[in-house]
């Protein structure tokens, strides 16, 4: 995609800086959620569906950022990886309407 950043450093806080200056932030990671989080970035978080103990993760873990969109397998203690693309891409395609209509 054209536009799009990935962390050429590979370390966490020059990751943090490259969210800091992000316009959307996609990820199944809930470090990098977090931090778009604090940051109050729009966010795609991309999350399984799976328990850890008796905690839903993305329920437990998820970003607490107005901004942001929970993707969730619908299938039980299913893959981020299986994720219909399709999916992600309408997320991705509505915040770009949504900053079109801001323009």
């Amino acid at each position: 995609m054209s536009g799009c950043v990935v962390n050429p450093f590979g370390d966490f806080l020059s990751a943090v800086e490259i969210i800091k200056h992000a316009d959307l932030v996609i990820s199944p990671d809930t470090s990098i959620v977090h931090v778009a989080a604090a940051y109050e970035k729009n966010t795609v978080a991309l999350y399984g569906n799976d328990k850890h103990g008796c905690f839903i993760n993305n329920d437990v873990w998820g970003p607490g950022n107005k901004n942001a969109v929970q993707l969730v397998q619908n299938k039980n203690n299913s893959k981020i990886s299986e994720m219909p693309l399709e999916i992600i891409v309408e997320q991705i395609d509505a915040f770009f309407s949504t900053l079109a209509k801001k323009i």
